[in-house]
This record gives C-alpha cells, sequence and structure tokens, in this order.
C-alpha cells in the first residue's frame, strides 16, 4: 500500500484530477450558458458531460504513465487501456442512445419557435404570504392590475391572465415555464399585508439566464397600493427598455375607480372571464359582481366595459344554444358599452363587445375598427387580436389574418378559441402541416376536448389523401370522439350506404346546431344512391315540407335556401333548385364574405353537377380551386356532389390544377 501511495504522489494522479475537474466544472459552466442563449437540444449537455466523464479516466491514464518528472514514452499497455476506453464509450453511447423517431414536443410546448424575445413577458400569480383567503385575494388583485398595467404599454408583449395562472405554486424552473409560454422574462412577486400595511416584493428575471433585471420592495398603506403598481409597471418597462408614450404613461397612472369596494368587485368579476375559453367561463356570477361594482361607484368605465363584455358573452352562449334572451342581453350590453364609452374612450372590453355585436351583424368592416380600438388600449389583449383575426378572414385579408391569429396565441398561448381559430385558418389556407401542428398543440392542452383526435384525423386525410388511414382511425376513436355524423360522412364519401344508413339512424333529428338541415336529406341521398328512390323521395319530401316555412320565415339565411335547394334536388326540381342555390349565395357572396362565401358557391356548383350543367359547375369549380376555402385535390377525389363530372375530360385537369394550387399556391406558403 505504501508504494502505491508512493507512486501516486510521484505521478501526481491527485494533482493532475484535481486539475481536471476544476477545468471541467468551468467548461459545463460555459458550455450551459452557451447552450441556453443558442437555445440548443438537451442532448448538447448531456454529450458535454459524457466527454468530460470519458475525459476523466483518460487523464487518469495519462497522468499515471506520464506524470512523473522525465515521463516515460507511450507503452504498447497505455495504448491498450486508452482503446478500451474508447470502445467502451462507443458502445455506451450505441446502447443508451433513443431509439426510432425524435421525441415528441412536451404537453405544453410553445407553438412558435422565434417568440423569446427580451420584450416578451409573464407575470406569474403573486405569492401571499399572509394566512387568509382575504389576504390571497387581494395578492391576486395586485397580479390581476399589474397585469391590466403592463399590457398597456405596446412595446411590451404580456401573457394573459389565463394562460399564466395555471403556474401557481408551481415548482417548475422559470427557463422552462418561458419556454411553455413563449416569453424571454418573468415577472415574480409576492405580498405580505398586516393590518393597514402591505409589504410587497417585485422581482423581473430574464428567463433565459436566471439574471435579475430588476427588483424592488414596498412598504405601505393599503390605500397606496395602485401608486405601488403604477411604479412596478414603469421600473420594469425601463428595466426592459420599452418605449413608454404620454398616453401610455397617463394610461398607467390613472386610477380606474376611487373605491377599493368597487375595484375588488371587478378584479373578482373578471376571474370568471379570465378561462382559456367561452363554455367554462360563468358569465352570469361576473355579471352580477361588474353590476354590483357599478353601483358602488356608477363612474367606474372599465367596471361597465366588463359587463359590457360579459352581457355579449352571455349572449352569444345563448344564440350558440338556440335558447331565448340573447336579444335581451345584447341590448343591455350595447347600454353599457355605451355608457362605458361616455366616460372613457379608452375601454378596451366595451369596444370588443361592441366588435362581436357588429360581427354578428355581419358588419365585418365594423367590427374590425373596434377590435382596432381595443387593441390600441391594450395591445397585450388575446381577445382583440383574436376578433382582428376574425374579420380579417371575413374581409380576405389573409395573409393579416394569419399574423393577428398567431399574435392572439402568443398572447393567449393557452386559449383554446385562439388555438382553434388557427388550426382551422391554416385548413382554410390549405396549409395543413401548420393545421395540424396547431390542432396537435390544442390537444396536448384541452384532452377533454373529444371532437379533436378526428379533427386532427380529417386533416391529415386533406393533407396527404389516405383514406385508408382515415377510417382505420375514425373507426378505432370512441364514438364520443369521433360521433355519428362523422362516422356517416366517412362511409357516404366511401360509398358504403349500408354502413352509412346506419349511422344516419343514430343522428339526431337535425345536423347543425343551427336546426335548419334536417337528417332527412342525408336519408335521401343515401337511399337514392343505394337504388331505393321510392324511400329516398319520401325523406326528401319530408325535409322539403318542414324548410319551406324556414325559408320563408327567414328569407335572408343562407343556410335554410341551401338546404331547401338540397331537397328540391332530391325531388328532381332542376329550377327549383337552381333558384334557391343561387339566393343562398346571394346572401353570403365571396365578395361580402370571403371565409364563407366559397362554401355557398361550391353547393351551387354541385347543383349544376346534379342536373348535367357542367359547363356552369365546371366555371364555378375552376375559380373555387384557386381560392381559400375552396375544394381540395382530396375533396374532389372523395366527395359525391363531383361525381357526375368524373368523366368529363375537364376533370382530370381540374384535379391538377387544385394540387398546383394546393402546392405551390399563393395560399401555401
Amino acid at each position: 500500500m505504501e508504494a502505491l501511495i508512493r507512486r501516486l504522489r510521484e505521478r501526481k494522479l491527485v494533482q493532475w484530477a484535481l486539475a481536471y475537474v476544476a477545468a471541467s466544472f468551468a467548461g459545463l459552466q460555459i458550455l450551459g450558458i452557451v447552450a441556453d442563449s443558442l437555445e440548443w437540444p438537451r442532448a448538447a449537455m448531456r454529450w458535454g458531460l459524457s466527454v468530460v466523464l470519458l475525459g476523466f479516466l483518460v487523464t487518469l491514464v495519462l497522468a499515471w504513465y506520464h506524470g512523473e518528472r522525465g515521463a516515460q514514452r507511450v507503452s504498447g499497455a497505455e495504448l491498450s487501456i486508452l482503446a478500451a476506453l474508447l470502445l467502451a464509450s462507443g458502445v455506451g453511447v450505441a446502447l443508451l442512445r433513443p431509439r426510432g423517431a425524435a421525441a415528441l414536443p412536451p404537453v405544453a410546448a410553445p407553438v412558435f419557435s422565434d417568440s423569446l424575445r427580451i420584450k416578451t413577458l409573464a407575470v406569474l400569480p403573486f405569492v401571499s404570504l399572509s394566512d387568509s383567503s382575504v389576504n390571497a385575494n387581494f395578492a391576486d388583485g395586485i397580479h390581476d392590475e399589474l397585469l391590466m398595467q403592463l399590457s398597456r404599454i405596446a412595446d411590451l408583449q404580456v401573457i394573459s391572465r389565463a394562460s399564466v395562472m395555471r403556474y401557481r405554486n408551481s415548482t417548475q424552473p422559470l427557463r422552462q415555464i418561458a419556454r411553455e409560454l413563449g416569453v424571454g422574462s418573468i415577472v415574480e412577486g409576492s405580498v405580505q399585508r398586516a393590518g393597514g400595511r402591505v409589504r410587497i416584493e417585485v422581482h423581473l428575471v430574464d428567463a433565459r439566464t436566471d439574471r435579475h433585471l430588476w427588483a424592488q420592495s414596498y412598504t405601505r398603506g393599503a390605500e397606496d397600493v395602485f401608486a405601488v403598481e403604477t411604479d412596478v409597471a414603469t421600473q420594469i418597462a425601463q428595466a426592459m427598455e420599452a418605449r413608454l408614450t404620454e398616453r401610455e404613461q397617463a394610461a398607467i397612472g390613472r386610477p380606474p375607480t376611487a373605491s377599493a369596494e368597487a375595484n375588488g368587485l371587478y378584479l373578482r368579476g373578471y376571474e370568471y372571464l379570465n378561462t382559456p375559453d367561452v363554455q367554462s367561463m360563468d358569465t352570469e356570477a361576473a355579471e352580477r359582481l361588474f353590476e354590483r361594482a357599478v353601483t358602488v361607484d356608477p363612474r367606474f368605465a372599465a367596471a361597465w366595459g366588463g359587463l359590457a363584455f360579459a352581457y355579449e358573452l352571455h349572449a352569444n352562449v345563448l344564440a350558440w344554444g338556440r335558447k331565448p334572451g340573447a336579444q335581451a342581453l345584447t341590448a343591455r350590453s350595447r347600454a353599457a358599452a355605451e355608457h362605458a364609452l361616455r366616460l372613457d374612450r379608452d375601454v378596451a372590453d366595451a369596444h370588443i363587445a361592441l366588435g362581436l355585436q357588429a360581427e354578428t351583424q355581419r358588419d365585418f368592416r365594423g367590427a374590425l375598427r373596434e377590435f382596432e380600438v381595443a387593441r390600441e388600449a391594450h395591445p397585450s389583449s388575446g381577445e382583440a387580436w383574436g376578433g382582428i383575426a376574425a374579420e380579417l378572414q371575413h374581409l380576405g385579408r389573409w395573409d393579416e389574418a394569419v399574423a393577428a391569429c398567431r399574435k392572439a396565441v402568443e398572447l393567449d398561448p393557452r386559449s383554446k378559441s385562439n388555438l382553434a381559430q388557427l388550426s382551422a385558418l391554416y385548413a382554410t389556407l390549405w396549409r395543413y402541416p401548420e393545421a395540424i401542428r396547431s390542432a396537435e398543440h390544442l390537444a396536448a392542452i384541452a384532452p377533454e376536448s373529444g371532437w379533436l383526435p378526428g379533427q386532427i384525423a380529417w386533416l391529415r386525410l386533406m393533407e396527404d389523401g389516405d383514406t385508408g388511414r382515415y377510417r382505420r382511425t375514425i373507426e378505432a376513436l370512441p364514438v364520443r370522439d369521433a360521433g355519428h355524423g362523422t362516422r356517416m360522412q366517412m362511409y357516404e364519401n366511401e360509398r358504403n350506404f349500408a354502413a352509412a344508413l346506419r349511422e344516419i339512424v343514430l343522428l339526431p333529428q337535425f345536423l347543425d346546431t343551427e336546426g335548419v338541415i334536417p337528417k332527412s336529406l342525408e336519408s335521401g341521398d343515401v337511399l337514392r344512391m343505394a337504388g331505393d328512390t321510392v324511400a329516398a323521395r319520401i325523406a326528401y319530401d319530408s325535409a322539403r315540407a318542414a324548410l319551406e316555412p324556414a325559408t320563408r320565415a327567414n328569407p335572408l339565411e343562407p343556410q335554410t335556401h341551401r338546404a331547401l335547394s338540397w331537397a328540391y334536388a332530391g325531388l328532381g326540381r332542376k329550377a327549383d333548385a337552381i333558384r334557391e342555390a343561387r339566393r343562398a349565395l346571394e346572401a353570403r357572396r365571396e365578395t361580402d364574405d370571403a371565409l364563407e362565401g366559397p362554401g355557398y358557391s361550391m353547393w351551387l356548383a354541385v347543383v349544376y353537377a346534379w342536373f348535367g350543367e357542367k359547363d356552369a359547375a365546371f366555371r364555378l369549380l375552376d375559380h373555387l380551386v384557386t381560392v381559400p376555402g375552396g375544394p381540395t385535390a382530396v375533396d374532389l377525389r372523395i366527395i359525391r356532389g363531383v361525381d357526375p363530372l368524373r368523366a368529363d375530360p375537364r376533370f382530370p385537369r381540374l384535379m391538377a390544377r387544385a394540387e398546383t394550387e394546393q402546392r405551390q399556391g399563393r395560399w401555401s406558403h
């Protein structure tokens, strides 16, 4: 043993090892900083650590053979040991390397890879250091007000409250939270209240390096909290080198109300609206709190705006469900919005409520103006950007619509409605890979949304036309995730009429949520194609009897004209079918509505094809394959409506043009 210790000392093995460990530690720290700054994959650090461990063993071998003064020449034993180490390392890498395709992104992976910028930030929920739930609500209120202050600064991009609240009490590293939200900076804070005094601590952190950009502690009376919030917002803007206009400075320095009670009611009301989707909102609870807030302070403009927004959301929910009371709520919403704007022209929620009302009236330009004013007041409002994206689609301003929709998702990355709109927009533009990615991201954050697996399967079908895979996917899904309507349509497109009829029997009376399209129309189609013309005629006539009075009652509703045209076509009434199809198109012309118009042009083309008017059908289809929302090559290959055209020599040329447009057209970039 003494001889071994003497040889270790002679060869300076310990000194070599310590020097290597010190140098390796410094190297790994530098590698970590470079990897984070350049957003290298995690594998880079694993490879670096593997190299360091191998190098340590090599260093020990070299020290043993060369550490003694007057070191020996390279020996065969030394070379053998080094070769064995290298071989063992290679085998270890081969065995431990992950197999197969690259790993899937994490559940909350950001949609966009270029969004980690220094002027993007998330304000995490503030921690209450006091015991009671009242104090916890007080901390939430400070957090909410700071968010509202920062969202008024156009030079900053602030993530919505709905998306950051899931990180309350989170133990995730800030760097991971920043990646999931797509931001460069994080704001953390704590609140402690004792008697009439409040202690607030706020930290602004560069999430890429964990470096504190700014931090401050405040101890004030409870009545001075708003002044603290204003100072925090100003200091954060300065630390992030954000430009603050005079208008923005005035806005964040102006208290929304002099009443602490009214402000508390307003903030509690907004909690019910700050959810990832409208379906989970408790609009009635929000309405009650906003109503109490404006009773306490009738000049509280923001509370009037919140009340208008809540009323309109409630009205939309009732309208979607065909329940009574929507019109009365819309009238109350308009009155509240107009009152809010008389008090303060910059109340974003009031403009959003008016924008939603204008969209319902199909005044897309008027709606766009309202949403743009809301965006000017609150540049980080996901609702405003989402509304802008919707109106731009109706107006056919597609590139702007994509940019606005992406912005809405960046600001509110956990918003189901924004992600669903983005996926649908990409699909309208035939950009199916991006549509699929957006839908998959939505499925990751909303696994309870059962319709998404079927939707993703449909997008994949549109991308590559693999009908076999689509059928296997749909048939493997439970009915709750791929319903009878989806299965019926799939079997119809496959001309499997017996299976389609089985699904039709299980469908509700109407095929649409508006209660316009009776399922007897689909029954008539399937029976007719299966050869049972008598039963088909009975089904079509049943639909006609229901649709004629509905069309007279709603002469401007294109859905009823389209459905009645369908019934007339099934009954062989050519002139009536074409007339009703044209009336439907007149109510939704592409020049007036670029989003919905192509669908009605497509239906008219189908009616023309039904009755052998091939020239008219091809004129429409030649145009439709060039516009967003028109049929793709996959559509033309599988849908039944163009079957009468397939034998025409113009049809292959139409298919080829559709393929070219989808692959290289203006909308597939």
